[in-house]
């Protein structure tokens, strides 16, 4: 796992992100949105995943996961910055469907530092 070998997140976290998914699963139209126990977090991260044919996460297909990694040092507002812009990329189908469209792990990180997305 690269969060953990990148020293992003501890072991375990995981394992925490499928219980938080037993709970109520985070899937959304076309994407997921999993995240683990705070605790189980060193440094804030979202990793993304593109799939390349769509799988069933809850009552959805989603083509494309983004793993939320946050720590508990993070304040309000900066959590709110996050979700504010991570809510705009999502929202915006034709974003989501560009993203997915990546062919490298190159081309998918340029997409998401595009701001005119």
């Amino acid at each position: 796992n690269h969060l953990i070998s990148n020293g992003y997140a501890t072991s375990g976290v995981i394992e925490s992100a499928i219980q938080r998914e037993d709970l109520s699963y985070t899937s959304f139209g076309s994407y997921a949105v999993p995240h683990a126990n705070p605790d189980l977090v060193q440094k804030p991260a979202i990793a993304v995943c593109t799939l390349k044919k769509p799988v069933s996460w809850g009552k959805e297909k989603i083509s494309i996961v983004f793993f939320i990694a946050m720590t508990k040092s993070l304040g309000q507002e900066q959590i709110d910055n996050i979700f504010d812009e991570f809510y705009e990329l999502v929202s915006n189908k034709r974003s989501l469907e560009r993203l997915i469209d990546s062919s490298s792990d190159d081309e998918l990180l340029n997409k998401l530092n595009d701001k005119e997305r």
